[in-house]
């Protein structure tokens, strides 16, 4: 019945340019990360050894990912500090940075959050025909930590570094959206681009 249609990827990038980039910052107030009140203090003191044929490119990422604000270079002692594990993206053949956040997230105190059903998103569909559904490119790097938040995202890497951006993994923190899809939808392209 052809009813759904793709849009060509190619015309999307020449309209908005500015917004396929690599990592961008969403306008949101910054994620606090709030602790139990019982929470025990975790911190490593060796870093895990990296592979030396990764350690060039586990440095490019990590450089590459303060210079997009990701992360920031920790000069000051803290209480938290988690090891970091770095894999190799067969994809890319680039290194993936992954932080063991399984102590903080122990301490975390949970969100309570309900997942909307699928009948709950259906329903808010009723007159749409476009459908676009933009992928955010890491998408928790895009969401600001509070400053005092930061301190607790320490990881110990060769460059010492912390979190500047919610993690991926961290217990209680959920983005409105059904799993991890983001759904757009309007009546004509031109509503679903406002949306």
């Amino acid at each position: 019945m052809n009813l759904a249609r793709r849009v060509d990827e190619t015309v999307c990038d020449r309209r908005h340019p500015q917004a396929y980039g690599e990592h961008g910052t969403l306008k949101t107030e910054p994620v606090r990360i709030l602790l139990k009140d019982n929470a025990q203090l975790y911190a490593v003191y060796t870093a895990r050894c990296v592979p030396l044929p990764m350690l060039q490119k586990v440095k490019e990422e990590l450089q590459r990912m303060e210079g997009n604000g990701i992360i920031e270079r920790v000069t000051q002692p803290t209480d938290w500090c988690a090891p970091m594990v770095p894999v190799l993206k067969k994809s890319t053949g680039r290194a993936h940075i992954c932080v063991d956040l399984k102590r903080l997230n122990e301490a975390v105190k949970r969100e309570q959050y309900i997942l909307p059903t699928t009948d709950a998103i259906t329903a808010k569909l009723s007159g749409a025909t476009v459908f676009p559904s933009p992928d955010a490119a890491s998408g928790f790097f895009q969401i600001p930590l509070h400053p005092e938040s930061c301190k607790l995202t320490t990881f110990i890497t060769p460059l010492s570094t912390n979190l500047k951006r919610l993690p991926f993994r961290i217990t209680g923190y959920r983005v409105e959206v059904f799993m991890d899809d983001i759904l757009v939808y309007g009546a004509t392209e031109e509503s679903a681009a406002v949306r």
